[in-house]
């Protein structure tokens, strides 16, 4: 088995995608999917406002309204903030912190509050990709379907902290590994070479890839690493531009590549983990697909 030169790649700490382009464009990272809107909230006075503000005369406690848009959510989180702030004309943000989803009224000091100080509190959470993804990925490794609508699906990676890693593939295109190191106390370098010939891990499931993949962190969309890496609105359009076998993925706020695009043969794909390879003070898992 021989590997091609290796991509070094840094994460942050997120799950990392692998999957088809054709894929990967429908997936939305970290961002809205559409599928609705909640604004919580709470404060001092709540049960005082109007019915469709308070939702219940119940002192305390906070609550949940969902919308279908961010229009309709934005409309009633700014008739929300008007209430409020007509109850509590001065209250504020710490400077510190000025996007803060909690308003006080008290003494800023070294620009925040004290928490008894707050007197209202209007947050929002949104369904994502990411977040659906996060819930149903049980173990360090899964393929899940995150688009019913287009069938996109792609293969999750787990991982236990922010750090170093390599991605390789064999020069005939048939087997894919991604090094993600554990620990260090050495340069991460030479991760997928100090493999060898190792015997393939238990097989943990199996995908089927159409062959042109991207291996990067999971809270990006498949918008923001074609705009980012490759300047294109679409990512499936990117693998045109360059025909290596496999090359780095750069992603938002990070110097260091994020990933790799790889290009593999098409066709099913088993995948599973080999645990705790050691060289040269470095500690890694590796992550194996291979052609069945």
């Amino acid at each position: 088995m021989s590997f091609s030169p290796a991509i070094e790649f840094a994460t942050e700490g997120a799950p990392l995608v692998v999957g088809d382009v054709e894929h990967v464009q429908h997936w939305t990272g970290r961002h809205d999917n559409g599928g609705g809107i909640t604004i919580i909230y709470g404060g001092i006075g709540l049960e005082k406002f109007p019915k469709e503000l308070a939702q219940t005369a119940k002192v305390g406690g906070k609550r949940e309204k969902k919308f279908k848009s961010t229009e309709e959510a934005d409309r009633f989180e700014a008739e929300l903030m008007r209430a409020f702030l007509a109850r509590h004309p001065t209250a504020k943000r710490p400077s510190r912190y000025p996007a803060y989803s909690r308003w006080f009224v008290g003494t800023e000091n070294n620009g925040i509050y004290a928490a008894s100080e707050a007197v209202f509190e209007i947050d929002r959470k949104f369904t994502s990709d990411l977040s659906a993804m996060t819930k149903r990925l049980k173990g360090d490794l899964a393929a899940i379907e995150f688009n019913k609508k287009h069938g996109a699906k792609a293969l999750f990676v787990g991982l236990q902290g922010a750090g170093p890693g390599e991605i390789a593939n064999t020069e005939e295109g048939d087997v894919l590994v991604i090094a993600c190191v554990l620990t260090s106390d050495g340069a991460p370098k030479g991760l997928v070479a100090s493999l060898g010939t190792p015997k393939r891990p238990k097989v943990l499931g199996s995908i089927e890839l159409q062959g042109n993949l991207v291996v990067y962190p999971a809270a990006f969309s498949g918008l923001e690493l074609a705009q980012h890496s490759w300047k294109t609105a679409a990512i499936v359009d990117a693998f045109s531009q360059n025909t290596a076998a496999l090359g780095p993925l750069h992603v938002p706020d990070q110097s260091k590549p994020g990933g790799a695009f790889v290009r593999l043969q098409p066709g099913a794909y088993s995948y599973g983990i080999s645990r705790n390879h050691a060289t040269k003070g470095v500690l890694f898992d590796a992550i194996w697909l291979w052609k069945i």
